[in-house]
């Protein structure tokens, strides 16, 4: 158990003033190419979970979400999904998390339950009722620039 990392914005309304929205927020890392998706709604009582099963795709395109800005300079943007939070609980108060995480190298999803940790079938992920998801840029801007810089680096001690 632990507190619930806050929502930043709705993603499913275009109102976030609205005091009851619900649906799956998201958030971005510190420029990393990473990005999260949780499910908890705040509302003008506190917070409640979202109950129930939302689909969810191993790879997307982010472009459309992009500032007209960045749309110009990329083709398309793909996120993989790396982690899947799955919360058992009625709110972020209190209840239990378990985690699914990807080995993208070898095509496995491990499941992190407190102390267990085990191999499970990527059908297990993708039937979870997700509280958090966590995807990743795909050739990200920054990541591309760092391989480049390392492979100059491997060319030049290998001269």
């Amino acid at each position: 158990t632990g507190s619930a990392p806050s929502r930043r914005r709705n993603a499913t309304t275009a109102n976030a003033a609205a005091p009851e929205s619900a649906g799956m927020g998201y958030g971005y890392g510190s420029g990393s190419g990473d990005m999260n998706m949780g499910g908890m709604a705040m509302g003008s009582s506190g917070s409640a979970k979202i109950e129930g099963h939302v689909k969810f795709p191993l790879v997307f395109d982010i472009r459309p979400y992009l500032t007209e800005e960045m749309q110009g300079t990329v083709k398309s943007m793909l996120c993989r999904l790396f982690a899947v939070i799955v919360h058992s609980g009625k709110n972020s108060h209190s209840g239990h998390y378990v985690s699914y995480v990807r080995n993208v190298a070898k095509n496995e999803w491990w499941k992190m339950d407190d102390a267990k940790v085990m191999l499970v079938p990527k059908e297990e992920v993708f039937a979870a009722e997700a509280y958090m998801l966590f995807y990743r840029v795909v050739d990200h801007p920054v990541s591309v620039e760092l391989k480049n810089k390392e492979e100059e680096i491997f060319k030049r001690e290998a001269e």
